[in-house]
């Protein structure tokens, strides 16, 4: 879709972990290549099993944007 770069567009999915990443990158790109960058830091198995907890323990519906 970005390939394509339409002067007009509309992009939807009833995903609204995908739908909410989507907004970030429109609307907050500076703040998200912040957290990526953060990631990329911390990058080890460790870290990313952490992350990947936080969908099955409760602490990804706290988080925030």
């Amino acid at each position: 879709m970005l390939a394509l770069s339409p002067e007009h567009a509309v992009i939807n999915d009833c995903n609204p972990e995908l739908v909410i990443s989507w907004m970030m990158v429109r609307d907050r790109p500076e703040e998200l290549l912040k957290q990526l960058k953060q990631h990329q830091l911390n990058h080890s198995k460790e870290y990313y099993l952490h992350l990947r907890s936080a969908d099955r323990d409760g602490r990804l519906e706290k988080m925030t944007l």
